[in-house]
């Protein structure tokens, strides 16, 4: 990511999106997702550097957004909307190339500011699927105002994706069924990432909000008929599960205006 700002979008377009059936596809929404592994030593140099780039984006008015989050284990994530189909993606990736093209010296400086402040980088497609995503009565938690995101990141046993997703939706009637305030948004992982493997990410105000309604939603749920059945018909198909916290980075994030 920070060697060439040109390379970097080449090495993008070998991320292919991961085949999701018909239905799915059409209530899905993809992201390009850079995540960079920085060092906790040079933590202030990276968000200088990252200061550094969003003032970049800023100078030379470029047109798309970069949302920034990071987490508890100084992971830091750059999520680019790449809209629903392929030809997205390819505008995407030709935009790049012809803003790089203009200033090569100008983006390399910019990603050279990174060097030697993280130890490893990876890039994927991560898609959103509104199927299996769950939204409360109390509707929808955008980032900028709940920008505490508890991420678990659900590894499948290779071959249950599809029983996975079929799984994902029970979960999704069952929180519906039983009015749970927590929601979640379900994320597919796609090419360059350690596959089959989900995110499922809920948002809230602060971590004060996150215990209070997490233990709520916890207690309801030991209640309710069938749980325990998932949960186990679940655990049958998961090779790992990673939980973090994280955070929206709203003064690092970039988001052009209109």
């Amino acid at each position: 990511m920070k060697t060439s700002f040109l390379l970097w979008c080449m090495a993008a377009l070998l991320c292919m999106p991961t085949l999701l059936n018909a239905q799915e596809k059409k209530e899905t929404r993809k992201f390009f997702v850079v995540v960079d592994e920085v060092m906790p030593s040079k933590y202030f140099e990276y968000k200088a550097a990252a200061e550094g780039f969003k003032a970049f984006l800023e100078e030379k008015g470029y047109p798309y957004p970069v949302y920034i989050f990071s987490d508890d284990e100084f992971n830091f994530y750059y999520n680019y909307p790449v809209g629903k189909s392929f030809a997205s993606l390819d505008s995407l990736f030709s935009d790049w190339d012809k803003h790089y093209q203009k200033d090569k010296a100008g983006w390399d400086r910019t990603f050279d500011a990174f060097n030697g402040t993280y130890h490893g980088s990876t890039e994927s497609i991560m898609t959103w699927v509104e199927s299996l995503s769950y939204t409360p009565a109390s509707g929808s938690r955008g980032a900028m105002d709940y920008p505490l995101n508890d991420v678990m990141t659900w590894y499948v046993l290779p071959g249950k994706m599809k029983e996975a997703k079929e799984l994902m939706k029970k979960w999704v009637k069952l929180y519906q069924d039983n009015n749970i305030d927590v929601g979640f948004s379900t994320y597919v992982a796609g090419f360059g990432s350690d596959r089959p493997m989900m995110w499922v990410v809920s948002r809230f105000k602060d971590r004060t909000e996150y215990g209070a309604m997490t233990d709520a939603a916890n207690k309801q749920l030991e209640e309710v008929e069938g749980m325990k059945e998932l949960w186990a018909e679940t655990i049958k198909i998961t090779r790992k599960v990673d939980n973090v916290l994280g955070w929206y980075r709203d003064k690092l994030s970039y988001i052009p205006e209109e």
